[in-house]
């Protein structure tokens, strides 16, 4: 060491003496703070008396890295290093710049100590310090106070000291609880629950205390101490302080500055809690004084909305409504015509607003907010606490025309989750303020179910710290500057969920994240219109799976600029997701390696799945919008790694202005182990065959196309074989998407007869062969074929026949295919016989078992040979028949089942397959009887609810949503163009109501409306009009609209009134009747029995209800059920449609109400739809 080291050493230690002497409190004088000479080298970490850090050793320590520490076996609480991250006490890490150490304590209790320069210490650091208690854990330091002159302290760091984390710190020093000494020393502490006390101080700090979060309680216990004492500053920004000392609570030599917002506190002039009321900063600001010995300072979160402060709390103890204190948890407002909200005439069942203190929750119903929080113009303002937003409804804040109006929509200092259950919608305009945000936060974000859109000059969404999830839910964001940015994870996840970016000219990124972007089997489309950065940045990984779709447009111009762009990660795309990339400047980027095909398993990338990755497809450009007059042009790279790039799977398309890929020095290129390729000096598609395999990587190649190819295994055959081609070309591998084509050649005497195609390993998953061709799937395939034996006129031949000898139906005279007979001729029959296919005079109704079916009937009957004598098989034989599908429904020959109808008029489904013959397609079933037959289509349409409910456009311009929609089919009117969409409707009086399921069900269909603002009244007494109406307005939302009649059967109905028209329709056709004398009673409430009798006739009507012998009644009142309305009563009991009432009754002649009806009504279409 040099002589000019140790003069500064020594100066500097004669300062700290001088300072301490000089700034401390007067009482102070009586404690010298030690000085363990903080200039000492080298610099160590003490926990307990175990060294756990020397710098003279660190060289082999990576930076940012953990090492765990657990106790020694020895049982001296001394501690030793473990390499398990799951049992451990504590870790240590350096941080990159060497600048600091982490401390992250996890449940350990310190009750052994260093001595470092004679003093005793739990923590001991001459290094800057930065501690963080696991969440949930409680930790415990205690060092008792040395009977010898030395002094002790439970936490000593010489400099700078950051606590923070979710967990506890209890800290007992004999002299001093928590002491940060030295050049340099500060106190910062972010979380936690920090409890410190020491006889002279329970926190000393030679420079500036700042308190940001967490709670802090610093305790001095003998006679002349001090709670926190600093010879800098205190600052508060958040969190809370109670500090006691029998002569200072806080003695600083600078300021005690309470920098927070809302804050309340109390003071005492003795170390006890004075359990008197708070005061509120509201009414007077806190200001030190040296007279206090008990000091209590806690932050007040607050939650506005509209500039009105709906929540403000401290430890739960007082929620203000508009500066009122309302003694409950639950607070309600609604729109005002200012653009505030108001209180006035709110009730839980009439808001707009709701707020509940206790699990700061925030419901908007419809809220419309259009007047701010302060100069900040922000339209929901959380301070210093998390918040969760519940949507229900649409509810806006902010609008286009106030240009000098909203700056941010929704600012939190916390964390933020926006949910709904109902498809609930919210809008943020905010369109004149460049720097601000549609939404910031300061932790983290979680939007689920929730669809948000946002209409900003700045930021869409901003983060100050934390991620941002996105599950089952929309956000569309349309922003000047950056689209969203975040310092930790985004994950988009969910088959529902859609993440929509569109940056304008202002924007450096158009989503950006300093964690990992993780996309799976969401939609993610990012338009970023700035010329300068990247449409998709992760400082991380950029992790795409499931079945995502990504779409990015770069209109980036700088060759560092990029589509997707992984900093220090890895790009990642396997199963089946699908990635369009556009970019004038790089397509995709990785600091790391690019990866596709593959996916994260938790602790490495495995293969999984076949991925479509595009990069400047030429079509992908020609369909891009442009901004303005400007060509969108391909950049100089398509895909670079400075890593290697791999691809195990997938389809990948690459162009680039200078190369379709580019690798970093000493990596690799790793390509499929079956593939095709196309490759090309130039930007455009060769107009060349593929090659395949044996690419030899090229930066000169400015396209490149690699295909996986997966095998097509031939299985063994006889009496014939077979090829296996692609464009016309023998082949034993195809790439995805590839159509490849099978021809058959069977032997003499032999027949083709079916295809199998199937993937190899798994014969359950099979792929559809139609017309000698499939289209190959992204995984390996296996080809059966089946040849049958022609069966020649020869002598062999059974003695008995059977012979298709008529096909006069015109259903197949058109098909130019035979239809075709088998039977057991030895045992059906005791002679020959012929079968003839021909019209009946039966009509289709007749054959229709469900509404949406499409009957085409015909006739099969069997004869004696030679005879007109009918004639069927044996019991217990059938007579297989062969029926080619007809060409007017190939289409739909998936949706076919055959029909028979008996001699006493009833229809049954037969068991059928379909079966490919020679190329044709049959379906195939066994008949035991012969009489009229019917090939019936099921016409209803297929949709995912996950889309919505469907609709289609009515010829009045107005959105008709379809009736009959349940268990993923519709029936729709002929000729309709249906569309789907989120049709949820809230509704204020059915919250905990027991049909709520039925309600959202048959308002989100419009079969039932709401009666007024906002309510449904399930609780109100149907009518004979109104129960009328709904069956009506149920069958024209799938059949058609339903006409006004000139003529009309009851003269007490108002035919001008909304149910007019259903009553003539419903009469007319046997659905309703009256009590004779033309009268209808339309205002009557309709009773459980004649609600029966009308569903009853209405499914008649459909053809979903027959003469069955349905099971008994079994109510307790049966007897009292009308005669005429028995028939019905089964029915809908069969059906399980109308339930019993309490103790087993029918009650058949209650009245239903609207919450009964929507039951019924929910359950009449899904078991129609079954």
């Amino acid at each position: 060491m040099t002589m000019s080291k140790i003069k500064k050493r020594i100066l500097g230690t004669l300062i700290i003496m001088f300072l301490v002497l000089t700034y401390m409190p007067s009482e102070a004088h009586a404690y010298t703070p030690p000085d363990p000479d903080p200039y000492s080298y080298p610099d160590t970490l003490y926990v307990g008396d175990t060294l756990v850090y020397n710098s003279d050793d660190d060289t082999d320590w990576e930076v940012e890295t953990p090492y765990y520490w657990k106790e020694s076996e020895s049982g001296d609480n001394s501690y030793t290093q473990t390499e398990s991250a799951d049992d451990y006490l504590f870790s240590v890490s350096i941080d990159g710049k060497r600048e600091y150490l982490t401390l992250t304590l996890n449940g350990i209790e310190i009750s052994s100590f260093s001595h470092p320069n004679s003093y005793d210490y739990g923590i001991y650091s001459n290094k800057a310090l930065h501690i963080v208690l696991e969440n949930g854990t409680t930790n415990i330091i205690n060092v008792p106070n040395r009977t010898s002159p030395e002094e002790s302290s439970g936490i000593y760091v010489s400099g700078a000291l950051t606590i923070e984390g979710k967990g506890s710190l209890s800290v007992s020093g004999g002299t001093y609880g928590i002491m940060a000494w030295g050049w340099g020393a500060a106190l910062k502490i972010e979380g936690g629950k920090i409890n410190s006390s020491g006889n002279a101080y329970g926190i000393i700090v030679d420079g500036n205390v700042r308190i940001n979060g967490g709670t802090v309680n610093a305790t001095g216990l003998n006679d002349s101490s001090d709670g926190i004492a600093a010879t800098g500053n205190l600052t508060m920004y958040g969190g809370s302080i109670t500090a006691s000392g029998n002569r200072n609570a806080v003695g600083v030599n600078g300021s005690t500055d309470v920098s927070i917002d809302n804050y309340k506190y109390r003071t005492n002039t003795i170390t006890t809690n004075p359990e008197t009321d708070y005061t509120m900063s509201q009414d007077i600001a806190f200001t030190n004084s040296t007279d206090f010995k008990y000091v209590e300072i806690l932050s007040c979160p607050r939650v506005c909305v509209s500039g009105d402060n709906i929540g403000l709390s401290a430890n739960s103890s007082s929620v203000v409504v508009s500066g009122v204190a309302d003694s409950g948890n639950t607070s309600y407002w609604l729109n005002g015509d200012d653009g505030k909200i108001t209180s006035t005439s709110a009730s839980a069942i009439n808001y707009n607003v709701k707020y509940n203190e206790a699990t700061r929750t925030l419901t908007l119903k419809d809220a419309n907010i259009t007047s701010y929080y302060s100069n900040n113009k922000i339209g929901i303002y959380a301070y210093k606490t998390d918040l969760n937003i519940v949507l229900e409804g649409h509810s806006v804040i902010g609008n286009e025309t106030d240009l000098n109006g909203l700056k941010e929509g929704i600012y939190v200092h916390g964390n933020l989750s926006i949910s709904s259950d109902s498809g609930g919608t919210l809008t943020i305009i905010a369109p004149s303020y460049s720097s601000y945000n549609g939404i910031r936060f300061t932790n983290d974000l979680s939007i689920n179910g929730a669809i948000v859109k946002i209409n900003t000059e700045g930021r869409g969404i901003d983060a100050e710290a934390g991620g941002f999830s996105l599950v089952d839910g929309e956000v569309s964001i349309v922003s000047g500057k950056d689209g969203i940015k975040m310092s930790g994870d985004i994950v988009v996840t969910g088959g529902n969920t859609k993440l929509n970016v569109t940056a304008g000219e202002n924007s450096e990124f158009g989503i950006i994240s300093y964690g990992n972007i993780l996309i799976d089997d969401a939609e993610l489309n990012v338009n970023k219109f700035g010329r300068f950065g990247d449409a998709v940045f992760a400082g991380d990984n950029i992790r795409i799976s499931g079945a995502a779709k990504i779409k990015v447009v770069d209109w980036s111009i700088y060759d560092i600029c990029c589509g997707l762009h992984s900093d220090y990660g890895s790009v990642v795309i396997g199963e089946t997701a699908y990635v369009d990339i556009c970019s004038q400047s790089t397509g995709v980027y990785a600091g790391d390696d690019v990866l596709i095909g593959y996916v994260w398993n938790g602790s490495d990338y495995v293969p999984s799945g076949s991925p479509t990755v595009k990069v400047n497809e030429a079509s992908s450009i020609e369909a891009i919008t442009p901004e303005s007059d400007d060509d969108f042009t391909a950049g100089t790279k398509g895909i670079h790694a400075n890593g290697s790039i791999s691809i195990f799977n997938g389809q990948v398309t690459s162009i680039g202005n200078t190369s379709a890929i580019s690798l970093g020095e000493d990596t690799s290129l790793s390509l499929p182990s079956s593939y095709k390729y196309k490759s090309n000096t130039q930007v455009s598609e060769p107009d060349t065959d593929y090659k395949f395999e044996d690419y030899v990587y090229s930066t000169e190649h400015k396209y490149l196309q690699i295909l996986s190819s997966y095998a097509i295994t031939k299985a063994d055959v006889e009496n014939g074989s077979f090829t296996v081609s692609v464009d016309s070309a023998d082949t034993e591998i195809a790439s995805a998407g590839d159509i490849v084509t099978l021809s058959a050649f069977p032997d003499s005497d032999y027949k083709f007869s079916s295809w199998n195609v199937y993937k190899t390993g798994d014969n359950s998953t099979r792929t559809n062969v139609r017309d000698n061709s499939f289209t190959m799937p992204a995984y390996p395939v296996t080809v059966e074929i089946s040849f049958a034996k022609i069966i020649s006129s020869s002598s062999n031949k059974p003695s008995r026949t059977i012979t298709v000898t008529e096909t006069s139906s015109g259903l197949f005279s058109d098909s130019g295919r035979k239809i075709m007979a088998e039977a057991n001729m030895i045992s059906a029959f005791s002679s020959s016989v012929e079968v003839k296919v021909t019209d009946t005079n039966e009509s289709s109704d007749s054959f229709m078992l469900g509404i949406g079916d499409t009957a085409y009937p015909f006739d099969i009957s069997l004869y004696i040979k030679g005879t007109n004598t009918k004639t069927k098989p044996n019991d217990g034989y059938a007579v297989t028949i062969y029926l080619p599908v007809p060409d007017n429904l190939i289409d739909v020959k998936n949706n076919i089942s055959v029909a028979h109808k008996s001699n006493d008029n009833r229809v049954k489904m037969l068991d059928s397959e379909l079966k490919q013959i020679d190329g044709a397609w049959y379906i195939v079933f066994k008949a035991t009887e012969f009489s009229p037959y019917a090939l019936v289509v099921r016409s209803t349409g297929n949709y995912l609810e996950t889309a919505g409910v469907p609709y289609y456009i009515g010829s009045s311009g107005k959105e008709i949503f379809i009736g009959f929609a349940a268990n993923e089919k519709y029936i729709a009117p002929s000729g309709a163009y249906v569309l789907f969409k989120e049709n949820k409707k809230s509704y204020s009086d059915i919250n905990s109501h027991w049909a709520i399921n039925y309600i959202d069900f048959v308002t989100e269909r419009e079969i039932f409306l709401g009666t007024d603002n906002g309510v449904f009244s399930p609780d109100l007494v149907m009518t004979r009009a109104m129960f009328t109406t709904v069956i009506g307005r149920l069958y024209e939302r799938s059949f058609g609209e339903i006409k006004v009649y000139q003529e009309h059967v009851f003269k007490d109905c108002d035919y001008d009134g909304y149910y007019g028209r259903y009553t003539d329709w419903a009469s007319e056709n046997n659905i309703i009747s009256g009590y004779g004398n033309g009268l209808f009673k339309p205002d009557d409430p309709v009773t459980r029995e004649q609600m029966a009798a009308i569903i009853y006739r209405f499914a008649g009507f459909l053809g979903l209800a027959n003469d069955d012998n349905y099971a008994k009644l079994n109510y307790n009142d049966s007897a009292f059920i009308s005669r005429w309305a028995v028939d019905a009563t089964r029915y809908c009991q069969y059906n399980d449609l109308i339930k019993g009432r309490d103790n087993g009754n029918f009650v058949p002649d209650g009245n239903a109400n609207r919450a009964e009806v929507s039951a019924i009504i929910e359950r009449f279409i899904n078991n129609t739809l079954k």
